[in-house]
């Protein structure tokens, strides 16, 4: 028999060597595989959230302007004894609002004297206390939007005058005391505080007692307009096409999300206060949000159309559709070896319905 003979340290030396080589190419590849799924998952993610954020906005966009059937040059009461440019929350004489951020800081116009706010110097026209936005916390050099619009609606079955309660039919009503709440039919329109609920076997009974603060109700009911309507308007009863509807306010916002990313950092996201109610996180990733009107700058149908932002858009433009843009950026970590964030930039165009007009202008 021939002896057994084995590998030579050259020969083991060499299978090694081609063992390392192998292995490296497998630890690259699968690195790179890994990469390239973090890289696709983010962008997935970031892209995702985009068009979750145009959305929202969209949906809101959608109703702006919507008070039911009162035309804007027929008679707006208000019972609340704050003038509605201090109620920023109910203020129905403008159905959008926005705010440009400025080069140097700041916004054009001033949150600071429009805004319901909340902060390290307290609150300022907000109807809850805390619920309002934190200047502090804004993402500098993004822009605001503010759209205005009726929520939940409940057909009018009694009406009295003199602070007698409003009686709503319905079985699923959404209404809460302290709401804000519009009655209207299509020949005028009341704004009025909700101070307490009485549940009837076929709705509710709604009492709307008076109160000492800006946002409670007078005794009087208070024309909102120009001079000339204000003189003109004359409070009468409501017609049987009457509704109820609860008053919302949306505030689109960019602050500091909840979410960290991949260095340890609050992301940005896409905030909504929702009326008097606290604002809350919507999309996270969101850094960027800029505002333009579209917009003729007169009353005039021959007036020229174009886009404005917030700080040059003119007093008296009748603004036809909003145009977003949105940047939205990846949360996530992107592996090992790659760990910038992934950026997306859209651009979009909203138009207004025909009833998101001037409104009742001040």
């Amino acid at each position: 028999m021939k002896p057994q003979r084995g590998f030579t340290l050259i020969e083991a030396m060499l299978a090694l060597g081609l063992s390392l080589v192998l292995l490296s190419a497998a630890v690259v590849m699968l690195i790179g595989a890994q990469q390239t799924a973090a890289t696709l998952a983010a962008t997935a993610r970031a892209q995702a959230n985009l068009q979750l954020a145009f959305s929202v906005i969209e949906r809101g966009l959608q109703r702006a302007g919507n008070f039911g059937c009162v035309h804007p040059q027929r008679p707006l009461f208000t019972m609340l004894r704050g003038a509605l440019s201090q109620l920023p929350e109910y203020d129905l004489s403008r159905p959008v609002v926005g705010y440009e951020a400025l080069a140097f800081g700041g916004y054009a116009p001033n949150p600071a004297a429009t805004l319901p706010l909340s902060g390290a110097g307290g609150d300022y026209r907000v109807h809850h206390a805390g619920h309002g936005i934190d200047l502090d916390k804004l993402k500098s050099g993004a822009d605001l939007l503010v759209v205005r619009v009726l929520g939940p609606s409940a057909p009018l079955g009694a009406a009295s005058a003199d602070f007698a309660p409003l009686v709503v039919l319905g079985e699923s009503l959404e209404y809460a005391a302290d709401d804000v709440v519009l009655v209207s039919d299509c020949e005028q329109a009341t704004l009025l505080k909700v101070t307490a609920i009485e549940t009837l076997a076929s709705g509710a009974e709604l009492s709307w007692a008076d109160g000492p603060g800006p946002f409670d109700n007078s005794r009087a009911a208070v024309a909102v307009g120009s001079s000339r309507q204000r003189a003109a308007a004359v409070p009468k009863g409501y017609g049987a096409d009457a509704m109820v509807a609860l008053v919302e306010t949306l505030f689109f916002y960019l602050a500091p999300s909840l979410v960290e990313n991949r260095q340890g950092n609050l992301a940005t996201a896409l905030w909504l206060k929702r009326g008097p109610a606290r604002g809350v996180e919507l999309v996270a990733g969101i850094d960027n949000l800029q505002v333009w009107f579209l917009a003729a700058a007169g009353a005039e149908s021959s007036s020229p159309i174009g886009y404005f932002d917030a700080q040059h858009l003119p007093a008296q433009a009748r603004i036809v559709g909003i145009r977003v843009l949105l940047r939205s950026t990846s949360v996530d970590g992107l592996g090992v070896l790659a760990d910038q964030p992934l950026s997306f930039t859209g651009v979009r165009t909203f138009m207004l319905p025909r009833f998101a007009g001037p409104g009742w202008p001040l």
